[in-house]
């Protein structure tokens, strides 16, 4: 894709990966700057109930966003004041960067999300928390 003109992202262009053990949690990656030159970051997630919690450290500069779409979820920050939010479908939900955060599927439905983050990783594979963010992919760190 080029810079410079609008465009379509088909299901078949769209990136995804799996961050969690049990596979329950999948981030999908439709622009960024590796796609599109785009300065956003934008996909979309799902959680499915009963998936373990997912802990990542944002990158210093990158601005977060989520749009609860479907389901609920949990989210913990363990920076600039310690916390937690129970967000729900229709709800959004603002990471501030550098932070470390917890989200954590804890309704009896899977979770969809939307996700921004600006500005977009310039490097290959980026998702949410950005490429540079530490994801443990479980409890054990593994």
């Amino acid at each position: 894709m080029t810079s410079g003109k609008p465009s379509l992202v088909r299901g078949d262009q769209i990136r995804a990966r799996v961050d969690t053990r049990d596979g329950g949690f999948v981030v999908e990656v439709g622009v960024d700057w590796a796609s599109h030159r785009s300065l956003v970051l934008l996909g979309s997630a799902s959680i499915r109930c009963g998936t373990e919690p997912v802990t990542w450290q944002a990158a210093s500069d990158a601005h977060e966003a989520y749009y609860v779409s479907e389901g609920t979820i949990r989210v913990e920050w363990m920076s600039v004041g310690a916390g937690e939010a129970v967000v729900h479908t229709g709800e959004y939900f603002y990471f501030p960067p550098g932070g470390t955060y917890t989200v954590t599927n804890v309704g009896q439905d899977d979770v969809s999300l939307v996700w921004t983050v600006s500005p977009s990783p310039r490097e290959p594979g980026g998702v949410p928390g950005g490429a540079r963010a530490q994801l443990n992919r479980n409890a054990d760190g593994e």
